[in-house]
């Protein structure tokens, strides 16, 4: 029996820069728009013992002392449209908010649970869309 080589796509130096520069931006408006929610959460009398969802999934969840990032996913309502793949968890510190990224897929499907951060009060669980 004869095996087929694999066929790869070449890429000239400038498609891989446009790919990265487009991968980056994705990211950064991601986490402006993380960031942006975080703050309007923050200054509304909103603010309390929840954690937050916006995005593609909007909400919020009663926060408890256990409450983990695995924890608010069932809780989530989480369609189709969420890129649960590129999920930024933003807390509130000072001066400035910290933005992690999360890939809730590969913790599911891996069992990693290194991501799986606990949360606290006036977390937001952003989740971009597709």
């Amino acid at each position: 029996m004869k095996s087929t080589p694999h066929k790869f796509v070449r890429l000239t130096s400038l498609a891989m820069t446009a790919l990265l520069i487009t991968a980056c931006q994705s990211l950064e408006n991601d986490r402006n728009a993380a960031l942006r929610a975080h703050r309007s959460i923050i200054e509304s009398k909103e603010a309390g013992s929840y954690v937050y969802l916006r995005g593609a999934v909007d909400g919020r969840i009663a926060w408890t002392e256990e409450s983990t990032v695995l924890d608010v996913i069932p809780q989530a309502k989480i369609g189709d449209d969420a890129a649960i793949d590129r999920v930024l968890l933003v807390r509130s510190t000072t001066p400035e908010p910290v933005v992690e990224a999360i890939d809730v897929r590969a913790m599911v499907r891996n069992g990693d649970m290194t991501k799986n951060a606990r949360l606290e009060p006036r977390d937001l669980l952003y989740f971009p869309r597709r």
